[in-house]
């Protein structure tokens, strides 16, 4: 915190901190801020509770609300107007408006010694600047309801090529204030970067063009929207109503604010006539989304761009699921017209009438054994390889240490699986990150997985925000993108990435044998192959849980693949403790061609639930490895001696000397 005297940072802005604590300090619903020079959000939170303060609200907030909206409309029916230069006249409001200003990064003196309490030219054309730079079609000083809302927020109405902005995107920004600011309720940012808020105005801009008014006008894409979406250039709405000549112009100028928003910037955003270029970027920007290309703005193509999920009603060939595919299943799916299938090689989670939501090798009466990955194969479809350890993780899950452990886990477990060397495993972050969290803590994250990582490439799923990052980083080398989350902050208003492989965007409901279950449909870019064949040499244990006592029994690891198999066991209750009086039966037997399915046992053993490490060693053979048999297949069964009182936890380590 700077002394009480001395000016650090910015020093208007500074001025602007040391007024405000000096006149709101100690008066309820004030918050006092640190006098940095910086603008930040306490800077502009302690400008907006200030300015609520003097409209008479006490309990203030950080939000410029109802409350503040009705406020203002009451005490300034016709926007807070410049005064004239002879009025004497001052109010904390003025010097309100003045520190505002300075956040923003206008001047409004030459020689400021603190801040004015009074409206006057100087001031009236710092507002003046603000309109023109935020497109106004309004060119006066006064401040408006818009005005007031936009000098409370942080947003920029400056270029800010640091973030990304370009002078393209923000001549759009400008041309959708000038226009459309009283259909969109609010000035939008003109910083030149697409974002949220000029996502949101282009759905608003287009329901007007569809002939929707007022609260019609709400900027949410729903299936009204969509009904009467412009096609172009045949200048028609979905629902067959002709256009006029205008709103035909303004649905090929948004069409074309799209395009260059979505990263297609040659586009010439200045004139609303159709002409080739446009057609050859539609193609363009319709073949990299794996639309049907036609050249033409139709409904896929309008969703796609407005949307980060598209039109979800839209076919693809590749899915994935959390679920089993049983033979039903796969079936079901191939029928369909999916050929691919993304299937997590380790994943938690219950999942009805499955154990977990990763990949199954077991032994069935009805079934006999079953690999699904084999089966899927099998049927001429392909696999996406994904990892999650966690359903939801926490973003403190992703730690350098838990990186490590990760690249070495989902190693192992794409060679218990076969996946093919030099595949592409795509690994999870299933939350809506922010660009700090981003910049500190995932991208770190993933910087070490790549490092440690053997024999396979990295992939991410992910928000679009996250997803451009990390490639750019080089960090991964493609990803898969969770365009469905539309709700998510790095998904609205950003880019799709050039490199992306896969794009989740809608889900489809399925029924085999009377139990519903579902997968995500995905769009399947074909820039990098996914899994077509499995290894033929079996590197690891083809595993198979049994639950024979209770369903609740968990934990099954591979750490190591290879021929040579050293067991490793250990029991205990849901808190990691000793049971007492309890025994888990364990059990490795090897697939034949008997009519039971099994041959002779290879090995059995009891071991106590106590929380120790056990083995096989000096139990039925006195050695210390099971040897696995080329083209042979293997399966685990474990289950409880007696009748379970509680939760029991069985963790199985495979562990080899062969890589």
């Amino acid at each position: 915190m700077a002394d009480s005297e001395t000016i650090v940072g910015d020093s208007l802005v500074w001025k602007a901190q040391n007024w405000l604590n000096k006149t709101y300090g100690g008066k309820t619903g004030y918050v006092s801020i640190d006098r940095d020079g910086i603008t930040g959000w306490g800077t502009i939170n302690a400008l907006l509770r200030a300015f609520q303060i003097e409209l008479g609200i006490t309990a203030t907030s950080t939000n410029f609300g109802p409350t503040t909206t009705s406020r203002f409309k009451s005490r300034f029916p016709n926007g807070i107007q410049e005064q004239n230069e002879d009025d004497s006249a001052e109010d904390n409001i003025y010097g309100i408006i003045e520190c505002a200003c300075w956040c923003k990064g206008y001047s409004t003196r030459l020689a400021v010694t603190d801040v004015s309490t009074q409206f006057k030219s100087s001031l009236a054309k710092a507002i003046k600047n603000i309109k023109n730079d935020a497109g106004c079609n309004d060119k006066s000083s006064n401040v408006t309801l818009n005005i007031m809302k936009a000098l409370l927020s942080m947003d920029q109405f400056q270029l800010t090529i640091a973030y990304g902005g370009t002078p393209q995107v923000r001549t759009i920004q400008k041309a959708i204030n000038n226009k459309y600011e009283k259909d969109i309720g609010e000035l939008i940012p003109t910083d030149g970067v697409y974002g949220r808020k000029l996502n949101s105005a282009f759905v608003v801009v287009l329901q007007v063009i569809e002939g929707f008014s007022g609260s019609g006008a709400d900027g949410v894409f729903g299936n009204g929207t969509k009904a009467r979406l412009p096609m172009l250039p045949s200048g028609v709405l979905a629902n067959g109503t002709v256009m006029s000549e205008e709103n035909k112009k303004q649905a090929i100028l948004l069409l074309k604010y799209a395009l260059c928003c979505n990263g297609y910037d040659s586009i010439d955003v200045s004139s609303g006539d159709w002409d080739t270029k446009t057609e050859e970027l539609i193609k363009e920007f319709q073949n990299d989304m794996v639309l049907s290309v036609n050249g033409t703005a139709d409904v896929d193509t309008w969703m796609s761009l407005l949307l980060s999920k598209g039109n979800t009603a839209r076919k693809c060939e590749a899915c994935d699921t959390s679920r089993t595919i049983y033979p039903n299943r796969l079936k079901a799916l191939k029928t369909a017209g999916y050929n691919i299938i993304g299937r997590y090689i380790v994943g938690t989670g219950n999942c009805a009438d499955d154990n977990s939501k990763e990949l199954r090798i077991y032994v069935t009466n009805k079934l006999g054994f079953f690999d699904e990955a084999q089966e899927i194969i099998n049927k001429g479809m392909k696999i996406v390889p994904l990892f999650q350890r966690e359903g939801k993780p926490n973003i403190s899950y992703y730690t350098s240490e838990q990186a490590k452990a990760d690249a070495e886990y989902a190693f192992n477990r794409a060679r218990m699986y076969r996946i093919p060397k030099e595949s592409v495993i795509y690994f999870s972050v299933d939350l809506d990150v922010t660009d700090n969290e981003i910049k500190n803590i995932i991208l770190p994250y993933f910087k070490i997985l790549k490092e440690n990582l053997k024999d396979y490439k990295v992939g991410i799923y992910g928000t679009r925000n996250l997803c451009t990052q990390a490639i750019e980083k080089k960090y991964v080398e493609t990803c898969y993108v969770s365009d469905m989350s539309t709700g998510y902050s790095g998904n609205l208003g950003f880019k799709m990435p050039k490199k992306w492989n896969l794009d989740q965007f809608g889900e489809q409901t399925f029924s085999t044998d009377g139990v519903s279950w579902v997968i995500d449909k995905v769009a399947y870019s074909g820039k990098y192959a996914v899994v077509d064949k499995l290894d033929d040499k079996r590197y690891c244990y083809d595993n198979v849980i049994e639950l024979n006592s209770t369903d609740k029994i968990t934990g099954l690891a591979l750490k190591y693949g290879g021929r040579h198999l050293k067991p490793k066991f250990t029991a205990t209750n849901k808190a990691g403790k000793a049971v007492e009086n309890e025994e888990v039966l364990i059990t490795i037997k090897k697939v034949g061609d008997r009519v039971d399915g099994f041959e002779d046992l290879s090995a059995m053993t009891k071991i106590p639930v106590d929380g120790n490490e056990y083995t096989f060693e000096g139990e039925f053979f006195n050695k210390d490895n099971i040897i696995i048999e080329d083209g042979a297949s293997y399966y685990l069964t474990y289950s409880l001696l007696k009748q379970p009182t509680e939760e029991i936890y069985l963790h199985v380590i495979l562990e080899s000397d062969e890589i």
